[in-house]
Formats: structure tokens, sequence, C-alpha cells
């Protein structure tokens, strides 16, 4: 009875400790995400991304042109200044949000919010980062991709 009642114990302290992580929730993963590409790890910054979230990180990689020791030391000491604040999560269904968030402390510039899109895969969620959605271009609204559309057509006359 006393193992029992240890292996319970045991068991809740790792379901508690699991549960103070935040769990795979959508604003976390943005986040993650927003925080890894700020300090220049696109290798970290691919992993909270699907496959094509993973080729606009590696486009940003290849313009920031920071080959040089020296600047990409330089730049990751600036970004440890900036704070990045997830303002609002809005939920498109079960399995699609967009985030809204803050970026603030980038040295010469004013704060700046913009939104993200993610979408849950297989029970977890990934940013979900289009070319679209860059350079001021209006990202579409994320699709689930288990939505049933409609397709046909009502033309009035």
């Amino acid at each position: 009875m006393k193992k029992l009642l240890n292996l319970g114990l045991v068991l809740l302290v790792i379901f508690t400790i699991g549960a103070c992580k935040g769990g795979d929730k959508p604003e976390n993963v943005a986040k993650e995400f927003l925080t890894a590409l700020n300090k220049l790890d696109y290798e970290k910054a691919k992993t909270f991304g699907n496959e094509e979230t993973g080729k606009m990180v590696d486009m940003i990689k290849m313009f920031s042109g920071n080959t040089d020791e020296a600047k990409l030391a330089e730049a990751k000491k600036k970004s440890e200044n900036v704070k990045i604040e997830i303002t609002n999560t809005e939920m498109v269904g079960d399995s699609a949000a967009v985030c809204q968030y803050k970026v603030s402390g980038i040295e010469g510039q004013d704060a700046k919010e913009d939104k993200i899109d993610l979408i849950k895969k297989e029970g977890k969620w990934m940013v979900n980062w289009k070319k679209e959605g860059m350079g001021g271009e209006p990202a579409p609204e994320p699709v689930s991709e288990q939505v049933d559309a409609d397709t046909t057509a009502v033309v009035a006359q």
C-alpha cells in the first residue's frame, strides 16, 4: 500500500511539473518562435513551425548576411534588450489561431505590433508563416486542414 501511495505521489509531481510549463498553447509556441528568431537562433526557430515556416526562416537567415562572427555577436547582444509580448490570441476553430504580439526594446525603433498565424497539426501547435504575411501584405486567414467548404455559388440576377 505504501508503494502504491509513493507511486501516486511521484505521478502527481510529474503531472504538476508538466502543467506548469504551460503546455502546448499557441501563444507559448508563438513566443518561443519569435524569441528564437529575435536571438538569431534560426535552427531553434524552425522547430516551432511547419515546413513553409522553415523555408521562410532559411530565407531570412540568407538575407541577414550575418556570417561575420563579430557582427553576429553584436546583433545577438542587441537582441537581449528586446521584449516580446503576446497581447491577444484568437482561436479560429480547434486547429488554427492568430496571435497578436508586441515587440519593444529594439534600438532606435518604436514598439511594433503584428500578428502571426498558427495551426494545430497532429495535436501540436506550429507557426504557419507564409510569404503572403510579410512586407505589410495582408496574410490570408488561417485555414484548418479539416474544414469542409461549401463550393456551391449563388448568382443573383
